[in-house]
């Protein structure tokens, strides 16, 4: 994956030793051909990860190197904004993501004591709703208990909104002044994104991203129309996204 001012290399494999060595090799040829075109690589900004569930780690410790210089092997880095880690479980980016908020209350919790409804909406929606938003789809579907730090943050900030005592309920408020809560707005992003992949409005990356459960078998039934859910056996797994689809009925 390319980028002007960063470049990531992507590969997989069962084996963690055969995956190191086919890393090597290609950045041996990353090498040559940064070298062809009279480029450079900052090799301490370098860093590998190595995503794994945490039943399958491996003693086995990789040796990642450009040049002869060995890269730092992280078990987290930031993507585009989006804090990933080896495990996949967002805890970090929820954590990110809450303390991004939190510096934002502040300016709520003072604003409500001039401003009126409307205008304390219109800066949730500015200062709080793009932290909730971007990039939704990779990290919603965690656990409830890995959501609740975001899920609090969001009350408090409704609270401010709605002018509420520190442990009032916001429920109600949600629905009143149509705050979708975090949960909904995963659900929102998901079925978002069902409606343009069935109107082909996705990059073709998509177009064979799902399958139909009559392209795994040919009875005639109900469900041949619909989706076909894979098999899944790690809590890493779940939360793909064709996973989710189907568990949401978005067929």
């Amino acid at each position: 994956i390319l980028f002007a001012d960063d470049s990531n290399v992507f590969l997989t494999d069962s084996n963690l030793q055969d995956l190191t060595l086919k890393m090597n090799n290609e950045l041996d040829k990353i090498v040559i051909w940064l070298a062809c075109n009279k480029l450079t690589i900052n090799i301490k900004k370098t860093k590998f990860m190595v995503f794994q569930p945490p039943k399958k780690l491996s003693v086995f410790k990789p040796d990642i190197k450009i040049n002869d210089c060995e890269l730092e092997k992280v078990k987290h880095i930031k993507f585009l904004g989006v804090m990933v880690d080896e495990q996949l479980n967002w805890k970090r980016h929820i954590s990110y993501v809450k303390c991004k908020i939190s510096k934002t209350l502040g300016i709520l919790n003072k604003a409500r004591q001039t401003l009126g409804r409307q205008h304390l909406i219109s800066l949730y929606n500015s200062l709080v709703l793009p932290y909730l938003m971007y990039c939704n789809l990779l990290w919603g579907s965690s656990n409830m208990t890995t959501l609740q730090p975001l899920v609090k943050v969001q009350k408090l900030a409704v609270r401010y909104v709605c002018n509420l005592r520190k442990y009032a309920s916001t429920s109600n408020y949600f629905h009143k002044y149509g705050i979708l809560k975090l949960q909904d707005l995963y659900t929102y992003n998901l079925g978002l994104f069902m409606y343009k992949y069935k109107n082909k409005k996705l990059p073709t990356l998509f177009d064979t991203y799902f399958t139909l459960n009559s392209d795994i078998h040919s009875y005639n039934t109900w469900q041949s129309a619909l989706y076909y859910l894979p098999k899944f056996k790690t809590n890493m797994s779940k939360t793909l996204l064709n996973i989710q689809v189907c568990r949401h009925g978005l067929n």
